[in-house]
């Protein structure tokens, strides 16, 4: 059996009845098919090499682990992540760069691979995942909506399009409309939040951060609302990073960024009581 790494965190929220979500991201899929061009194969073959090295690159610069059973394919990974998720959790998150670079080939396998899945899923758009090459009428179009959300009962996740490290005033009338419901709720997206104290997170270049010095008042605001709410929202999830990263972003609020998927990192949490 392929080599998964679990990553388990429980986050207790009053009035939640108790609920597992998965969490993963960065499997940077290459796929090709019977449609595919002999170009576009070769493209998706070339891909899925680079990323071969790279996903050992991002692993010995962070110290995390890397070892034979881990190097399997990123497809391969991908099923197993998918299959534990189904296994006993109540909701999935996919925190964006699930494809390399979005083709037709990535679409039609997207609509075979989640048109029967037995858990609901959130996939935000990662920064590899270029909106505007995604028609309005397939499956995978989902990911190019300002917000997602999946009401849970007692708990919202809220999914924002962040892949272009901005966030928008459509998605913070957004937020606050569901603030004022009153159930507590995850923020997920793909680029996470810079804090101040998280050394790890402050030592990579502003590529990797929302809240970087030249964005948007908008996505300032958006930061704002996050940290003065942390009575009603639980928890930030998040991606990009290609390693883990758990920080306290301000009093009561912590933002979870999981590790690569191409290596079988998937974050587990319990939440509620």
């Amino acid at each position: 059996m392929p080599k998964m790494i679990i990553h388990d965190y429980e986050i207790p929220c009053k009035g939640v009845q108790k609920k597992i979500l998965y969490h993963f991201s960065d499997l940077h899929l290459s796929m090709a098919d019977e449609l595919s061009s002999d170009a576009e194969r070769q493209a998706a073959e070339r891909n899925t090499a680079s990323w071969r090295e790279g996903r050992k690159h991002f692993a010995r610069s962070t110290g995390e682990p890397c070892d034979e059973e881990q190097l399997i394919e990123a497809e391969a990974h991908f099923e197993n992540l998918m299959q534990k998720a189904q296994e006993d959790g109540d909701a999935l998150l996919i925190a964006g760069d699930l494809f390399d670079h979005v083709t037709g080939a990535d679409i039609r396998w997207f609509e075979k691979r989640f048109s029967h899945l037995a858990i609901p899923y959130l996939l935000a758009c990662g920064n590899h995942e270029n909106p505007t090459k995604i028609p309005d009428n397939c499956a995978l179009a989902r990911i190019k909506q300002p917000v997602q959300t999946l009401d849970l009962g007692d708990l919202v996740i809220m999914t924002f399009e962040n892949s272009q490290r901005v966030i928008t005033k459509v998605q913070i009338d957004a937020l606050m409309s569901q603030l004022t419901q009153g159930k507590p709720i995850i923020i997920a997206m793909h680029i996470p939040i810079q804090a101040e104290h998280n050394k790890a997170h402050k030592a990579l270049d502003e590529y990797f951060r929302l809240n970087h010095a030249e964005c948007s008042e908008e996505t300032k605001e958006f930061v704002k609302i996050l940290y003065a709410n942390t009575d009603k929202i639980v928890a930030v999830l998040a991606g990009h990073l290609h390693f883990l990263n758990v920080c306290e972003l301000t009093p009561g609020l912590t933002q979870y960024v999981s590790s690569q998927g191409l290596l079988g990192n998937i974050n587990r949490y319990i939440i509620g009581e």
